[in-house]
């Protein structure tokens, strides 16, 4: 673990060079992927990786592959950021309402993940409409979630 924590900064580097930028034409960066799985076993509790999931996760992020990677993350490690909790709710719900339905797919995942801190009105509201979405694949995520937060 020691090994692992000395890295840490090097991995975080990677990360943020890479979440806006790399080519994810074919998929999320390898990169990036491993960079965030690496970061959430070893230091989930870093404001600078939240940070970084946070640019990541925001709209303003054309790779979409690599946003959803970061959609997720941020819902797996909000219980560790728990000052943080409205800023990643926020950036979540305001991905329901992307034009490409892999991103609000990766929202819902994301809000799944964060279980009770999720579980407010606007939020199960934005939820419930999305049961109605014109994508398969989202209305499915919309009910699987709903049910993971009911089951909180």
């Amino acid at each position: 673990m020691e090994e692992a924590e000395v890295a840490m900064p090097v991995v975080l580097e990677n990360l943020k060079r890479h979440i806006t930028s790399s080519n994810d034409f074919f998929g999320a960066d390898q990169s990036v992927a491993f960079s965030i799985d690496a970061l959430k076993r070893i230091t989930p509790k870093n404001a600078s990786f939240l940070n970084v999931l946070m640019i990541g996760a925001g709209v303003t992020n054309q790779k979409g592959n690599n946003r959803i990677l970061a959609l997720i993350a941020l819902g797996e490690i909000a219980s560790e950021h728990s000052k943080s909790l409205p800023q990643i709710k926020k950036a979540l719900s305001n991905s329901l309402a992307d034009r490409n339905p892999k991103i609000r797919v990766a929202a819902l995942k994301g809000l799944g993940q964060m279980g009770k801190n999720a579980k407010d009105m606007p939020t199960l509201n934005a939820i419930k409409r999305l049961k109605l979405d014109s994508d398969a694949e989202v209305r499915e995520a919309a009910t699987a979630t709903l049910e993971k937060l009911q089951d909180d």
